[in-house]
């Protein structure tokens, strides 16, 4: 997939291109919600999808902040006239990409990787959710992973995340390891959407090989 596929959300992110793929660098300042920032595939998709792509972090924001990335799949708007389900129609309302803007008023599966914990700690978990607007609570899907040292600063992973049925699934592998991942998803399944990869601020990763298959 090529930077013309995208659409940004977050007024301080910036895209480069790279022969593969892009680089792309959330806002600077750490845990402030206008230095997020998600990156929107301009196609939606539907039924079973598999994403995959190569992953190299380009920051150590373990080291300052609580942070993490986020891969969302088919993610749509909650449906009502002021948040449409086609989310291009309220893009203006997410210059500045406030997570709660995201859970309270959108539908998608959301996977969590190169995370830090709140002990600045890296590599910390790799989480699901499943969020149908409404709230935060209890979106949570079971069980976290461990990715070990998956994710390490400027270390490659190649990254596959599914959704097929009632399962939700994320591999993730490097030169040294490989971490499955896999959760049982509840009735009504999401069925059409975009996908976004989202970054906190003070990260940046380069994202290449990009590839959707429906």
């Amino acid at each position: 997939m090529n930077r013309e596929d995208w659409f940004l959300d977050g007024k301080k992110a910036k895209i480069e291109e790279t022969e593969d793929g892009i680089i792309l660098s959330s806002g600077p300042t750490f845990e402030e919600d206008a230095s997020h920032c998600v990156l929107w595939t301009k196609k939606r998709y539907h039924g079973n999808l598999k994403v995959s792509f190569d992953y190299t972090p380009l920051d150590t924001a373990g080291e300052e902040s609580v942070s993490v990335c986020i891969l969302y799949l088919l993610a749509e708007g909650e449906g009502s006239a002021e948040y449409p389900r086609d989310i291009t129609l309220w893009n203006d309302k997410r210059t500045v990409p406030a997570m709660s803007l995201y859970f309270e008023h959108m539908r998608f599966y959301h996977i969590s990787f190169a995370a830090y914990d709140r002990n600045h700690e890296p590599h910390s978990y790799v989480r699901a959710r499943e969020y149908k607007a409404g709230g935060f609570q209890g979106t949570d899907l079971k069980p976290d992973y461990l990715p070990g040292t998956l994710f390490a600063p400027g270390s490659t992973t190649h990254i596959e995340a599914m959704k097929q049925g009632h399962f939700l699934s994320f591999t993730a592998t490097d030169d040294r390891q490989t971490l499955h991942c896999q959760w049982e998803l509840q009735d009504p399944i999401l069925q059409s959407g975009r996908v976004g990869i989202r970054q906190m601020g003070g990260r940046k990763g380069k994202f290449e090989h990009i590839t959707i298959e429906c």
